[in-house]
C-alpha cells in the first residue's frame, strides 16, 4: 500500500507559541489499524526540523564580480548624481529535487557604512553620497551589505489558520563590497622602447612627450599614455580633446580636458604640492605635457584627475624628471 502526503500546498504546523520552539528533532508517528481499530503497525520517523540557511537557497554568481568573498562594485554616473544600484544576478537561486526554484527572488540589500565625517550609518536601504562624498572625492570604499529574504511561512499557533497566526522564516547573509568610482582603474605609464616605467622623462624643453609607436617591432612605443584595462591612448590633445567626442575613448568613455558631458570624463593635469616646477600644462596637438620652470636634476610626481559625469573624481599619478 502506498500513501501519498499532500505537502505542495501545505504549511508547517506546530503546537509552538513562537518561531524559536519550532526546531528540534521530532517523533513522527504512523499507526495502522484494521476495519476493526486493531493496530497493525506502527511506524515511528524521527524528524529533524532545522533553520533554514541563506546558502540553502542562494549561490553566489561566480561572474557578479566576487573576490573571495568580496564583491566589487562601481558607481553608476551614467547620471549627473552617483547611484547605485545592486546587480541583479549577484546571486544564482538554487533548484529543489523538481527542478523549481527554492525562492522566487533575489535577496533584498540593506547597508552598513562610516560617512565621510566618520559617524555611522546603521542598515539602510540605500547609500547616500553626500554622506560618502567630499570634495568629489569618494570617502568610505568599504561597506557591509546585509543580504535577507522571507523563505519559509509558519503557522505557529496551534495550527489557527489566521492572519495573526502566520511568521515568516528570514535567511540572511552579511558580505563587504567594495565601492569605487566608474574610472578608478585608469592609470598612467610611460614608455622607453617599448618598456613601460614608472617614472617620466622629461625632456631639455620641459616636455614629457605623447605616447608614439604601436607596439609592433618597427614601431615600439615611447611616451606618456593613459591606461584603462588593455586600452590606451596618448597624453596630447589630438587624443584627450577640449570638447567630448565619441571619436576619442577609453575605457567605453569619452575623454575631454572640457567640461563635463552626458558618458564622458573630464581630464585635468597638475602636480603635487611638493614636486619641482612652477605649472603643468597640457601642450596643443602631439606635443605632451610641459613641466614650467623645472632645473636639471628636478623632479616630482604628475597628478592626472578624472571628473565622471556623476561628478567623482579619482587620480593616477606618475614621477617625473629632467
Amino acid at each position: 500500500a502506498v500513501i501519498t502526503l499532500n505537502y505542495t500546498g501545505s504549511k508547517y504546523t506546530t503546537a509552538a507559541k513562537d518561531l524559536a520552539n519550532i526546531y528540534g528533532t521530532f517523533n513522527l508517528t504512523l499507526t495502522l489499524k484494521d476495519a476493526q481499530g486493531n493496530e497493525l503497525k506502527k511506524v515511528i520517523v524521527p524528524v529533524t526540523v532545522s533553520k533554514p540557511e541563506f546558502d540553502d537557497y542562494y549561490t553566489a554568481n561566480q561572474y557578479a564580480g566576487w573576490n573571495e568573498g568580496v564583491l566589487s562594485s562601481v558607481i553608476d554616473n551614467s547620471g549627473n548624481t552617483p547611484a547605485f544600484t545592486m546587480p541583479t544576478n549577484l546571486y544564482t537561486i538554487n533548484k529543489k529535487a523538481d527542478g523549481t526554484g527554492m525562492t522566487d527572488a533575489q535577496p533584498g540589500y540593506t547597508y552598513t557604512y562610516k560617512k565621510a565625517d566618520a559617524s555611522e550609518v546603521k542598515n539602510v536601504d540605500a547609500i547616500i553620497f553626500t554622506d560618502v562624498v567630499k570634495d568629489g572625492f569618494l570617502k568610505t570604499t568599504d561597506y557591509k551589505v546585509k543580504a535577507n529574504k522571507e523563505v519559509v511561512t509558519v503557522n505557529a499557533l496551534t495550527g489557527a489558520s489566521n492572519a495573526a497566526a502566520d511568521n515568516t522564516i528570514s535567511v540572511s547573509k552579511e558580505f563587504t563590497m567594495k565601492l569605487a568610482p566608474a574610472f578608478n582603474k585608469a592609470k598612467l605609464v610611460y614608455y622607453t622602447n617599448g618598456v613601460a616605467g614608472t617614472v617620466a622623462a622629461v625632456n631639455a624643453d620641459g616636455i614629457i612627450a605623447a605616447l608614439t609607436g604601436d607596439g609592433t617591432a618597427n614601431k615600439p612605443k615611447n611616451g606618456l599614455a593613459l591606461q584603462y584595462g588593455d586600452e590606451e591612448i596618448a597624453v596630447s590633445t589630438t587624443a584627450i580633446p577640449t570638447s567630448a567626442s565619441n571619436d576619442h575613448k577609453l575605457g567605453g568613455y569619452e575623454v575631454t580636458t572640457g567640461s563635463a558631458a552626458t558618458g564622458a570624463v573630464v581630464v585635468g593635469f597638475a602636480k603635487s604640492a611638493e614636486s619641482a616646477g612652477t605649472g603643468v600644462n597640457l601642450e596643443t596637438g602631439d606635443t605632451g605635457v610641459k613641466i614650467a620652470g623645472l632645473n636639471a636634476g628636478q623632479g616630482g610626481e604628475l597628478v592626472v584627475t578624472f571628473t565622471d559625469y556623476a561628478g567623482i573624481k579619482t587620480q593616477a599619478t606618475i614621477e617625473y624628471k629632467k
